[in-house]
């Protein structure tokens, strides 16, 4: 590549230290800073500004020795992006000391032989022209090498423009790990898209912004983003980089620019040389299709997989993934026949554990499809089944049970559905902790509440007080700030309460128009059925409603019209 602007080396430096700080943080969180803060030898106001700002933080070596020692994190893994995500990487591979940092005269020591490896460098550069080369100031770089404390940016810096290893620069050699990191950079085997050092710390920093949704954080990296695409990069980098400025373009509000990105990233695996490496791609390009809901692309990804696969992994996915597709499209007669495609094909995959986890997911998604046939018990018999199985992660179940109170709700089996919902409210107090608060919860306990409250034998006093509790602070709730679930579960409960139809017929505008389903990751359609029969109540089925209703049913949703019994 040609040399790198003085821009992409500032970017690039930045980059570095924001990871670094970010890991930081993450490490707060899982120790707490307290503790965190006597681990590492620092003081509290000086951790509170390393990670406590989305400001530019500017580290010095003395924070990653310690970090490195304290917390025995390697020097790529320090310097490198594999905080992503950094939870995962610190349960990981974290083995932190038990006692506080104490080897200042060591540290010390380190820190003057680094700074005289930097000294050396630039002596053999020249003072200007490695200042230039670093994109710095003269000045700067003169005030860097003559500081008791060296910057982490001038140690990237250097290692960016001499080519030196940065561990070399650190420890005096180069580290095994950051030398089998270089050596997979550009290969078309290594499907983690990895680019060289210069550009890596800043993919993965606007990477981070756009997954979190803050796109304008990372406008600044988009042009550098782009650029990149017009140089020679392996099919993976290719890919990855598409993946990233299509998200970019999809929150920026240009649906079709994401599109054309995706395939662009297409186009290049259907012209790899390597087809074996680059067809592992195809289904991780189809996947990131299907989460922006571009469901044409992502059906015509999986077409190609399934004319084109000969191995019985890649059919069962792609099958897998285009039920995902016609789900999502409310296409729950074709959701059905592909999920069945696809646990034909799983049953000849030789792996159990994966051939158990892949089937798993299709009967979760198949006990939805079942309720929305109108096959309530069916549904249920699938739900207690998966609930039994010790593979499903927390979310899944959360899911189900969450299926199970719509279907129980709609059976007015009160018992079975209270104790459903304390089901339900333990893993997610196990999952997020039980001070957190969660709009859905409140609202499930409410509904739970409400209908238990029509029967003989009614609440207690202590759940009616929970039930004017909740029903409070539901009234401060704003139909922007929660998901179409919780909309239409909203709707339902304030009809329920008072009467108040103000939200049933906003959302019943929504249903109407389809934007309910179209901008949701979670497709609201466990308690249709209950929003339908409020609906009716309040005199909200207009002809327009009733139209939908009869398309949606050709689809396969025919719970639409179903009655409940025992009424």
């Amino acid at each position: 590549m040609a040399k790198p602007s003085p821009e992409i080396i500032g970017l690039s430096s930045d980059a570095v230290e924001k990871i670094i700080s970010w890991t930081l943080r993450e490490a707060s969180s899982v120790l707490g800073k307290r503790k965190l803060s006597s681990l590492l030898g620092l003081t509290r106001t000086r951790l509170d500004r390393l990670i406590s700002s989305d400001k530019q933080v500017r580290l010095t070596f003395d924070v990653i020795y310690r970090m490195h020692v304290q917390l025995g994190l390697t020097w790529p893994g320090i310097f490198t992006p594999s905080w992503i995500p950094a939870v995962w990487k610190l349960q990981k591979e974290w083995s932190p000391k038990s006692e506080a940092f104490k080897d200042e005269v060591i540290l010390q020591s380190h820190e003057q032989k680094v700074r005289e490896r930097i000294r050396k460098i630039v002596s053999g550069i020249g003072l200007t022209k490695c200042a230039a080369g670093c994109a710095l100031p003269k000045g700067t770089l003169q005030t860097h090498l003559q500081s008791m404390n060296v910057p982490v940016s001038l140690i990237w810096r250097i290692h960016l423009h001499t080519g030196k290893p940065y561990t070399a620069l650190l420890t005096g050699s180069m580290d095994e790990n950051e030398e089998m990191l270089r050596e997979g950079v550009g290969e078309a085997t290594d499907l983690s898209g990895r680019l060289e050092d210069l550009y890596e710390p800043v993919i993965c920093v606007a990477g981070s912004y756009i997954r979190e949704g803050r796109h304008r954080k990372a406008a600044p990296y988009q042009s550098i983003l782009r650029g990149l695409l017009d140089k020679r990069l392996s099919v993976p980098q290719t890919v990855r980089l598409c993946k990233l400025l299509a998200y970019y373009e999809k929150q920026s509000g240009s649906e079709d620019r994401a599109e054309n990105t995706l395939r662009k990233a297409w186009k290049r695996i259907a012209r790899a040389k390597d087809q074996q490496a680059a067809a592992s791609l195809e289904p991780w390009l189809m996947d990131t299709a299907i989460e922006m809901r571009l469901t044409k692309l992502a059906k015509e990804i999986g077409d190609r997989i399934i004319s084109t696969a000969r191995e019985t992994r890649a059919l069962t996915v792609a099958y897998f993934q285009l039920a995902v597709v016609a789900f999502s499209d409310l296409e729950f007669f074709e959701a059905e026949r592909l999920f069945r495609m696809s646990r034909m094909h799983s049953l000849k995959l030789e792996q159990k554990p994966y051939r158990q986890y892949l089937r798993a997911r299709i009967y979760v998604n198949m006990a939805h499809i079942l309720w929305a046939f109108g096959e309530g018990k069916d549904s249920l018999g699938k739900v207690d089944a998966l609930l039994e199985e010790t593979s499903l992660e927390s979310d899944w179940k959360l899911g189900l049970l969450y299926l199970k109170i719509a279907i129980l709700l709609w059976e007015r089996n009160i018992p079975e559905c209270l104790k459903a919902f304390r089901s339900y409210k333990s893993i997610h107090e196990t999952q997020y902790g039980k001070s957190s608060e969660s709009s859905t919860v409140t609202l499930l306990q409410t509904y739970v509440l409400l209908a238990a409250r029509k029967t003989e034998k009614g609440v207690s006093s202590t759940d009616e007080k929970r039930l004017v509790n909740n029903l409070r602070n539901l009234g401060k709730l704003k139909t922007s700030d929660i998901s179409g679930r919780d909309r239409i579960m909203l709707g339902i409960c304030r009809y329920m309460t008072d009467k108040d139809s103000s939200i049933l017929k906003a959302v019943t505008k929504e249903i109407i128009s389809g934007k309910i389903f179209s901008t949701e990751s979670d497709i609201p359609l466990e308690f249709l059925p209950h929003f339908l029969e409020a609906a009716k109540e309040a005199g909200f089925l207009s002809k327009q409603m009733k139209s939908w209703k009869e398309e949606m049913m050709k689809k396969g949703l025919l719970y639409l019209d179903i009655t409940r019994e025992n009424t």
